[in-house]
This record gives structure tokens, C-alpha cells and sequence, in this order.
């Protein structure tokens, strides 16, 4: 019997997002959509390593919906650590960025383990997160009201696109919601 090739794993990285209702939010839509992990790089070394005070360094929690603690995660403490682990596991970088180059996200292929990176919701993409990225794409708009999306909307949009180009399984559901799993994530500490 031919055994199926084995599908893409979604990651998010998060470094500069400041608003903690977005990081929630981020990561319950990238739990949504089958993400393996959330890679976490700090800009200052977190005062505790234990789980709890890191989701609460990070603000991973506030607005997740009970998602937050069900991911994996991994701690680097830079970004060119980071980086350099993405390259050892051959996980590709992609920075949702308009950006010379860019593509639009319904045209990217995705074949291979990816990294999500977004930009900060008020400057973007710093010049140091632009450097680790392999790939940049974009969420196209098709109107002039606004200049951009707020950045866990434009996540969502992004992993969805992964998640339907991979052909990931819909879940099921019951009623008016989708059946939940229990669980709990792992923490890595990495450098």
C-alpha cells in the first residue's frame, strides 16, 4: 500500500506584536487552521521560563478562547537564532509584508514546513524580521478606505490559504461549533 506524502506543517512566529489582543487572537486563528507550533523570540530575555509567565509575558492568552495552551511553542532568543533553527529543520519563512517581491497569498504555494511572520500592527515588518524571511506575501484589498488589515485578521486569512492549499481535513462539528480537543502544548527552550 502507497503511504500519502506527508502535508506541510503550519508554524507562526511571534516577535513584535504589541497589541495582546492580537497575539490571542493570532494564535487561535493559526490553532484553527492546524498550526503545529507558535515560535516565540523575544526582544528582552523573559523573566521566567515557566510556561504560565511566559503566556503572560507574551500575552498569549488574552483573546485565544482557551486556545493558547492546547500549541506547542518554542522560545529563541533572537532572531537570527531563529533563523538558523528554521534552516536546520528546512522550515521556509514567509512574511505577510507588501514588499518588492511580494505575492499575492492566493497565488504562493506552500510546499514545504512554513513559518508565518507578521508585522508589528502600526510600522509592519521591522528591517530585522524582513532579513530572516524567505519569501513575502500579501493579503490583497479592493478598496482605498484603509491602508491595511489589522494583523490577526490578515493572519487568519493567511492560514487559511495554507490550510486549503495543503489540503488539510475540515474538522467536524456538532451543532453550531466545531469539536474541540483537549490537550496541552509543549514548551522548548532553544540558545
Amino acid at each position: 500500500m502507497e503511504e500519502k506524502p506527508r502535508k506541510p506543517e503550519l508554524h507562526l512566529l511571534l516577535h513584535n506584536i504589541s497589541k495582546p489582543r492580537n497575539s490571542g487572537m493570532l494564535i487561535r486563528s493559526a490553532a484553527a487552521f492546524n498550526a503545529t507550533s507558535v515560535f516565540l523570540v523575544a526582544r528582552n530575555k523573559p523573566k521566567s521560563l515557566k510556561k504560565s509567565k511566559l503566556f503572560a509575558n507574551f500575552c498569549l492568552t488574552f483573546g485565544d478562547r482557551g486556545t493558547a495552551r492546547q500549541l506547542d511553542y518554542c522560545l529563541l532568543p533572537s532572531l537570527k537564532l531563529a533563523k538558523a533553527h528554521f534552516v536546520e529543520k528546512g522550515i521556509r519563512v514567509v512574511g505577510v509584508e507588501i514588499a518588492e517581491g511580494a505575492v499575492p497569498i492566493e497565488d504562493y504555494k506552500f510546499v514545504q514546513d512554513t513559518v508565518i511572520v507578521l508585522g508589528n500592527e502600526g510600522e509592519g515588518m521591522s528591517q530585522n524580521l524582513r532579513e530572516i524571511c524567505d519569501d513575502f506575501v500579501y493579503v490583497r484589498q479592493y478598496s482605498g478606505r484603509t491602508a491595511s488589515l489589522n494583523v490577526a485578521v490578515c493572519g487568519g486569512i493567511v492560514f487559511h490559504r495554507f490550510a486549503t492549499f495543503c489540503g488539510f481535513e475540515e474538522n467536524k462539528f456538532e451543532g453550531e461549533k466545531f469539536v474541540g480537543e483537549k490537550g496541552e502544548g509543549e514548551l522548548k527552550v532553544i540558545g
